[in-house]
């Protein structure tokens, strides 16, 4: 799926690089994804609104997701969730065979910019204007983690194949990758872990390089 700020969305074949159908929404576009188990293709519209449409072009319902732009959409398939991402800040997560709303939650100050199903759809995370990337459970939304690193907007966060890892990118030009296995240690053991590694000791307000 590819979509544009010209409310025109396009399904390809990634084997012939063909158009196989286009869809024309009524509003600008942010993002477009194919439900293939539905036989349709959602549209992220910047008026808020989520068009569903059929693989034939058709368009089937419009349903009032957000009051603000919808900048990203995901969908994890086996647990029937589709999540949205809009500019107010706001996550939410829908039934992918309803579009019912699970949750919704205020995530990110400015707008939520990116989103991402774990491969097992019990995680969700979020990237938002404010650096800040969040990990929410998918089910209940209920906030896991906030993840304070990057220096401007976090623009997109991605977890690894194996559910491992999460890597997040920013405005900042860095790209963090995240060890989800350490997400409940306690503050005092990431610092500890983080003086090993680097042989800086954290002595209050200053810094003491250990001697080999």
């Amino acid at each position: 799926m590819s979509s544009d700020s010209e409310g025109q969305a396009a399904l390809w074949d990634l084997s012939t690089g063909n158009a196989l159908q286009r869809f024309g929404a009524a509003a600008p576009l942010n993002d477009a994804v194919l439900d293939a188990e539905h036989s349709r293709v959602l549209l992220a519209t910047r008026s808020g609104m989520l068009e569903v449409w059929s693989l034939a072009g058709q368009r089937q319902r419009s349903l009032q997701a957000h009051s603000e732009w919808i900048m990203d959409v995901d969908l994890h398939a086996a647990t029937g969730r589709l999540a949205t991402a809009a500019g107010d800040g706001k996550v939410a997560v829908w039934s992918l065979d309803t579009l019912e709303q699970r949750w919704a939650e205020a995530a990110h100050e400015g707008r939520a910019l990116s989103l991402d199903f774990s491969p097992d759809g019990q995680l969700l995370a979020s990237a938002g204007e404010d650096g800040v990337v969040q990990l929410w459970s998918a089910d209940q939304g209920a906030a896991l983690a906030r993840l304070v690193h990057h220096r401007g907007a976090a623009r997109s966060v991605r977890f690894s194949p194996d559910g491992k890892f999460l890597a997040s990118g920013g405005d900042d030009g860095s790209v963090r990758l995240w060890d989800l296995s350490r997400l409940h240690e306690s503050g005092e053991a990431l610092l500890a872990s983080a003086e090993h590694s680097s042989g800086v000791h954290l002595n209050g307000s200053r810094l003491e390089l250990r001697r080999p």
